[in-house]
């Protein structure tokens, strides 16, 4: 399979690979979650302000924090959906916080993650 291929032509399911990566964090297994992710991933972030993270390693910072300190329902899974492209997928779910927050995943060609957009969710939303 070439790298470049998109990645709808691929055999790669993009849900299935989230409800890995959202198993993943409910376990806090970082390394796991880390592999997920593309060398050149970005992380949108606002549920604690706007911030964004780019490449791996920042995207590691992000995350060991979170899942060093999980609370008992953390990553519980409310919904899944594809995005409006093959390559995305839409998450609501419990934060780390077991506060409900939506999920953008875009996938790279590669088949990892490439961006996740997040933020809460309001009472309205759901």
């Amino acid at each position: 399979m070439e790298r470049d291929e998109p990645l709808s032509n691929q055999a790669l399911d993009p849900i299935a690979a989230v409800m890995d990566w959202l198993g993943a964090c409910a376990e806090g297994r970082l390394d796991d979650v880390l592999d997920m992710y593309d060398e050149n991933a970005s992380l949108e972030c606002g549920c604690d302000g706007p911030f964004i993270y780019c490449g791996r390693t920042t995207v590691g910072t992000y995350w060991s924090s979170r899942l060093a300190d999980l609370a008992p329902q953390a990553f519980t899974l409310n919904n899944v959906l594809p995005g409006e492209d093959p390559d995305c997928v839409v998450l609501d779910c419990l934060s780390h916080e077991a506060k409900p927050i939506r999920i953008h995943f875009r996938f790279a060609p590669s088949g990892k993650i490439s961006r996740t957009v997040c933020g809460r969710i309001q009472a309205a939303e759901k």
